[in-house]
């Protein structure tokens, strides 16, 4: 387990899933942890879940797709905690049609676009850019950007057009904002999962997982607890050397044949 003590992180879309398993594992390695949510009940849920097991963690409500959210939510935790060390985006969507299948392209609304931009990337760039000014004054901090592997080609599935450009574009602003924040002290980085077995996946037909399990040379589909382990070994001092990079965590789905 890596050694976050003395941390302070925060973590978006932290309600569920894999989010989740991130906060609480760098809760777990003692950091204190910022869950944030769009619905504060489940942010909630969450934090009980760190204290229960002796962690520190604060439940935040926002929508980090707005800017007016964002800065209150900063606000908030420089004035309880006093600095930022990691942040995580992780909060993300990909939505689907009335029958749970991907929304094809052809069929796609503009404002289904816009939307996924918004949550997927805009916030991406909103909660970089605040948390980053304040690394700036510390002359540190650690960004990861959750990505997705099919930003490089992966299965898309029935993730949509939107989903998967969305998520090639989490990658590319990790790279260049890299570049731009490491004169401050400041590493960012990307996390691309493969096929994670969540909460929300358990609707996924029987038919496709067993489509996707073809792909996946370990045979079998990630957990969230090994997603959050590679995001506390990316925020660790074990990987001080390491910036503008895409950790992938896939199962080997990637490799060539």
């Amino acid at each position: 387990m890596e050694n976050l003590e003395g941390r302070v992180a925060i973590i978006t879309g932290a309600g569920q899933g894999i989010g989740e398993a991130i906060a609480v594992e760098l809760a777990a390695c003692g950091a204190k942890v910022a869950v944030v949510d769009i619905e504060l009940s489940r942010a909630q849920n969450v934090v009980s879940q760190i204290e229960s097991n002796k962690g520190t963690a604060m439940a935040i409500q926002a929508d980090v797709s707005i800017h007016c959210d964002v800065q209150a939510m900063m606000q908030r935790l420089i004035e309880t905690w006093g600095r930022i060390d990691i942040l995580v985006n992780n909060a993300g969507i990909s939505p689907k049609d009335k029958l749970g299948q991907k929304i094809p392209i052809l069929e796609m609304d503009p404002d289904q676009w816009d939307h996924v931009m918004q949550v997927n990337l805009k916030s991406v760039f909103l909660c970089t850019q605040s948390a980053g000014r304040e690394m700036k004054k510390q002359k540190s901090g650690v960004i990861v950007n959750i990505s997705s592997m099919v930003a490089k080609g992966g299965i898309a599935g029935p993730s949509g057009t939107h989903y998967c450009a969305s998520k090639a574009g989490v990658v590319n602003f990790t790279i260049n904002s890299a570049r731009e924040l490491c004169e401050y002290g400041v590493r960012v980085n990307s996390v691309a999962p493969g096929t994670i077995k969540t909460a929300q996946r358990a609707g996924t037909s029987a038919e496709y997982n067993a489509i996707l399990m073809k792909n996946i040379p370990m045979g079998r589909f990630g957990l969230t607890s090994e997603l959050a382990k590679a995001v506390a070994f990316i925020v660790s001092d074990s990987a001080a050397y390491i910036t503008g990079a895409n950790l992938d965590v896939n199962g080997g789905s990637l490799m060539p044949w």
